[in-house]
């Protein structure tokens, strides 16, 4: 029997596999804009590390978001509290990101040999 972080884990890498993109564990911290939780559409970036950074993923909703001073820091475990929708988002690749609307719709983008890729996939 899996527990819950297996089945985590599996939706993620599922997730991947849907997008024909690696699956990259997370780090254990994200940055949320705590501010902008509850509304939609929801937006995930995962930036590419640089040396001694240790936050990967930026998460907002409902528009773009630019105050950096307004992201947390939060062990990427609770994200699954925080914003249960976008969890299964949390092995894209760095370069990579994802936009959920409120029906379920939603679209991921990845830079790949250079050039952004983008996929939708609709809820229906």
């Amino acid at each position: 029997m899996k527990n819950k972080s297996d089945t985590l884990e599996d939706l993620q890498k599922e997730t991947c596999r849907k997008y024909d993109l690696s699956a990259i564990a997370p780090e254990g911290t994200v940055a949320v804009a705590l501010d902008t939780i509850g509304k939609f559409p929801i937006y995930g970036e995962r930036v590419a590390l640089k040396d001694g950074e240790e936050v990967s993923w930026f998460f907002h909703c409902k528009s773009f978001f630019s105050k950096v001073d307004s992201y947390k820091s939060v062990q990427t475990e609770q994200l699954k509290d925080i914003l249960p929708a976008a969890s299964k988002f949390l092995g894209l690749p760095h370069g990579s990101g994802f936009v959920l609307d409120a029906e379920g719709n939603e679209q991921v983008w990845a830079i790949q040999n250079g050039a952004m890729g983008v996929r939708v996939q609709s809820h229906i």
